[in-house]
Protein backbone atom coordinates (compact mmCIF):
# COMPACT_ATOMS: atom_id res chain seq x y z
CA UNK A 1 0.00 0.00 0.00
CA UNK A 2 1.71 2.98 -1.60
CA UNK A 3 1.55 6.63 0.83
CA UNK A 4 -0.70 7.75 -1.94
CA UNK A 5 -3.25 5.74 -1.66
CA UNK A 6 -3.29 5.67 2.22
CA UNK A 7 -3.89 9.58 2.08
CA UNK A 8 -6.53 8.64 -0.50
CA UNK A 9 -8.23 6.49 1.47
CA UNK A 10 -8.15 8.40 4.48
CA UNK A 11 -9.79 10.94 2.90
CA UNK A 12 -12.11 9.20 1.31
CA UNK A 13 -13.51 7.76 4.77
CA UNK A 14 -12.89 10.55 6.95
CA UNK A 15 -14.83 12.81 4.59
CA UNK A 16 -17.94 10.60 5.04
CA UNK A 17 -21.03 12.17 6.93
CA UNK A 18 -20.74 12.04 10.52
CA UNK A 19 -24.19 11.40 11.96
CA UNK A 20 -25.01 8.34 13.87
CA UNK A 21 -26.82 5.36 11.83
CA UNK A 22 -30.18 5.96 11.89
CA UNK A 23 -32.89 3.20 13.51
CA UNK A 24 -33.54 0.20 11.25
CA UNK A 25 -35.79 -3.41 12.10
CA UNK A 26 -34.41 -6.58 11.75
CA UNK A 27 -36.21 -6.72 8.32
CA UNK A 28 -33.56 -3.95 6.78
CA UNK A 29 -30.68 -4.65 4.32
CA UNK A 30 -28.24 -2.63 2.49
CA UNK A 31 -28.04 -3.09 -1.53
CA UNK A 32 -25.27 -5.61 -2.61
CA UNK A 33 -23.61 -2.98 -4.83
CA UNK A 34 -23.33 -0.24 -1.35
CA UNK A 35 -22.46 -3.26 0.74
CA UNK A 36 -19.74 -4.57 -1.57
CA UNK A 37 -18.18 -1.10 -2.14
CA UNK A 38 -18.00 -0.12 1.84
CA UNK A 39 -16.71 -3.93 2.49
CA UNK A 40 -14.31 -3.25 0.01
CA UNK A 41 -13.22 0.17 1.63
CA UNK A 42 -13.57 -1.25 5.38
CA UNK A 43 -11.04 -4.24 3.98
CA UNK A 44 -8.12 -1.34 2.21
CA UNK A 45 -8.41 0.45 5.49
CA UNK A 46 -7.93 -2.17 7.84
CA UNK A 47 -5.09 -3.45 5.89
CA UNK A 48 -3.23 -0.38 6.26
CA UNK A 49 -2.21 -1.19 9.72
CA UNK A 50 0.70 -3.20 8.93
CA UNK A 51 1.93 -0.11 6.85
CA UNK A 52 1.04 2.28 9.28
CA UNK A 53 3.03 0.40 12.18
CA UNK A 54 6.49 0.27 9.65
CA UNK A 55 6.36 4.58 9.66
CA UNK A 56 9.87 5.29 11.63
CA UNK A 57 9.38 8.37 13.37
CA UNK A 58 6.73 7.62 15.80
CA UNK A 59 4.39 10.73 16.28
CA UNK A 60 4.27 10.42 12.76
CA UNK A 61 2.68 6.78 13.44
CA UNK A 62 0.86 7.81 15.80
CA UNK A 63 -0.88 10.64 14.05
CA UNK A 64 -1.74 7.86 11.53
CA UNK A 65 -2.93 5.18 13.74
CA UNK A 66 -5.58 8.13 14.82
CA UNK A 67 -6.65 9.12 11.46
CA UNK A 68 -6.46 5.68 10.59
CA UNK A 69 -8.96 4.53 13.30
CA UNK A 70 -11.28 7.60 12.88
CA UNK A 71 -11.25 6.61 9.02
CA UNK A 72 -12.76 3.14 9.88
CA UNK A 73 -15.33 4.99 12.24
CA UNK A 74 -16.23 7.64 9.54
CA UNK A 75 -16.68 5.07 6.85
CA UNK A 76 -18.97 2.48 9.17
CA UNK A 77 -21.14 5.47 9.94
CA UNK A 78 -21.07 6.39 5.74
CA UNK A 79 -21.98 2.65 5.20
CA UNK A 80 -25.68 3.11 7.24
CA UNK A 81 -26.47 6.13 6.37
CA UNK A 82 -25.98 4.74 2.37
CA UNK A 83 -28.09 2.48 3.30
CA UNK A 84 -30.71 4.04 5.30
CA UNK A 85 -30.66 6.34 1.63
CA UNK A 86 -30.61 3.79 -1.12
CA UNK A 87 -33.65 1.94 0.77
CA UNK A 88 -32.93 -1.40 -1.17
CA UNK A 89 -33.29 -5.20 0.69
CA UNK A 90 -31.06 -7.54 -0.47
CA UNK A 91 -30.15 -11.30 1.18
CA UNK A 92 -27.23 -10.06 2.54
CA UNK A 93 -27.67 -8.59 6.28
CA UNK A 94 -25.36 -5.12 7.30
CA UNK A 95 -22.12 -6.33 8.82
CA UNK A 96 -20.91 -3.08 10.65
CA UNK A 97 -17.06 -4.39 11.87
CA UNK A 98 -16.56 -2.94 15.72
CA UNK A 99 -13.19 -0.32 15.67
CA UNK A 100 -10.01 -1.96 16.86
CA UNK A 101 -9.34 -2.23 20.24
CA UNK A 102 -6.98 0.06 21.13
CA UNK A 103 -3.32 -1.98 21.76
CA UNK A 104 -1.66 -1.05 24.96
CA UNK A 105 1.85 1.23 24.96
CA UNK A 106 5.12 -0.47 25.50
CA UNK A 107 6.17 -0.44 29.08
CA UNK A 108 9.59 1.42 29.17
CA UNK A 109 11.85 1.27 32.29
CA UNK A 110 10.57 3.80 34.85
CA UNK A 111 13.40 6.42 35.59
CA UNK A 112 13.70 4.86 39.20
CA UNK A 113 13.91 1.17 38.10
CA UNK A 114 16.45 2.00 35.84
CA UNK A 115 18.45 3.34 37.96
CA UNK A 116 18.27 0.18 39.58
CA UNK A 117 19.65 -1.41 37.06
CA UNK A 118 22.44 0.47 36.05
CA UNK A 119 23.67 0.56 39.82
CA UNK A 120 23.19 -3.21 39.48
CA UNK A 121 25.21 -3.63 36.46
CA UNK A 122 27.65 -1.29 37.14
CA UNK A 123 28.85 -3.25 40.41
CA UNK A 124 29.96 -6.30 38.69
CA UNK A 125 33.90 -5.82 38.50
CA UNK A 126 33.23 -8.02 34.56
CA UNK A 127 31.04 -8.36 31.37
CA UNK A 128 30.17 -11.75 31.90
CA UNK A 129 28.32 -10.71 35.48
CA UNK A 130 26.95 -7.29 33.90
CA UNK A 131 25.48 -9.27 30.61
CA UNK A 132 23.95 -11.43 33.18
CA UNK A 133 22.47 -9.20 34.76
CA UNK A 134 20.93 -7.63 31.96
CA UNK A 135 19.78 -10.88 30.51
CA UNK A 136 17.82 -11.24 33.76
CA UNK A 137 16.07 -7.81 33.85
CA UNK A 138 15.13 -7.87 29.80
CA UNK A 139 12.42 -10.19 30.27
CA UNK A 140 8.21 -10.09 29.66
CA UNK A 141 7.32 -7.07 28.28
CA UNK A 142 9.95 -4.33 29.37
CA UNK A 143 11.33 -2.12 27.12
CA UNK A 144 14.36 0.26 26.66
CA UNK A 145 14.83 4.03 25.09
CA UNK A 146 18.49 4.78 23.39
CA UNK A 147 19.20 7.25 25.93
CA UNK A 148 18.97 4.24 28.72
CA UNK A 149 20.45 1.58 26.71
CA UNK A 150 23.65 4.18 25.57
CA UNK A 151 23.90 4.58 29.13
CA UNK A 152 23.93 0.71 29.85
CA UNK A 153 26.82 0.65 27.17
CA UNK A 154 28.75 3.43 28.52
CA UNK A 155 29.88 0.91 31.67
CA UNK A 156 32.08 -1.50 29.84
CA UNK A 157 35.69 -0.67 29.05
CA UNK A 158 36.46 -1.99 26.36
CA UNK A 159 34.28 -2.36 23.08
CA UNK A 160 33.27 -5.68 23.19
CA UNK A 161 31.41 -5.36 26.64
CA UNK A 162 29.72 -2.74 25.16
CA UNK A 163 28.53 -4.63 21.86
CA UNK A 164 27.43 -7.56 23.81
CA UNK A 165 25.07 -5.42 25.54
CA UNK A 166 23.53 -3.10 22.85
CA UNK A 167 22.96 -7.16 21.24
CA UNK A 168 21.00 -8.24 24.02
CA UNK A 169 18.91 -4.60 24.45
CA UNK A 170 18.34 -3.73 20.84
CA UNK A 171 14.98 -5.62 19.97
CA UNK A 172 13.96 -3.94 23.25
CA UNK A 173 14.48 -0.44 21.82
CA UNK A 174 11.26 1.50 21.19
CA UNK A 175 12.75 4.95 19.36
CA UNK A 176 14.35 2.76 16.84
CA UNK A 177 14.21 5.91 14.56
CA UNK A 178 17.90 6.78 17.03
CA UNK A 179 19.31 4.04 16.73
CA UNK A 180 22.41 5.88 14.32
CA UNK A 181 23.36 7.67 18.00
CA UNK A 182 25.20 3.99 18.90
CA UNK A 183 27.80 5.04 16.63
CA UNK A 184 29.16 7.54 18.79
CA UNK A 185 29.53 5.17 21.97
CA UNK A 186 31.69 3.38 19.67
CA UNK A 187 35.52 4.37 18.51
CA UNK A 188 36.57 1.77 15.94
CA UNK A 189 35.25 0.82 12.48
CA UNK A 190 35.59 -2.71 13.14
CA UNK A 191 33.20 -2.52 16.78
CA UNK A 192 30.84 -0.34 14.92
CA UNK A 193 30.35 -3.30 12.09
CA UNK A 194 30.02 -5.66 14.51
CA UNK A 195 27.26 -4.05 15.95
CA UNK A 196 25.53 -2.91 12.59
CA UNK A 197 25.56 -6.72 12.19
CA UNK A 198 22.26 -6.90 14.20
CA UNK A 199 21.17 -3.44 14.23
CA UNK A 200 18.21 -4.25 12.18
CA UNK A 201 17.42 -6.24 15.53
CA UNK A 202 16.08 -2.87 17.13
CA UNK A 203 12.57 -2.34 17.81
CA UNK A 204 11.25 -6.61 16.98
CA UNK A 205 10.05 -7.69 20.36
CA UNK A 206 6.71 -8.02 19.98
CA UNK A 207 5.96 -6.06 23.17
CA UNK A 208 8.44 -2.94 22.33
CA UNK A 209 6.69 -2.26 18.90
CA UNK A 210 5.54 1.74 18.34
CA UNK A 211 3.49 2.60 18.60
CA UNK A 212 0.85 -0.34 18.49
CA UNK A 213 -2.08 1.89 18.71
Amino acid sequence: MTATMLATLLAIALNAPAQGPAARNDRDRCPRDVDAAFAALDRSLRSLGDDVDRVGNERDRKKLRDDLNGAIRASERARNEACDAAGGRSDSPIIVVPAPAPVPEPRVLSAAGFNELLGTVKKESFDDGRLRVLRAAMVGDICVTTDQLKALMAVPAFATGKVDIARIAFPRIIDVERVYLFNEVLTFASDKADMAAFQNTAGTHPACRLPRR
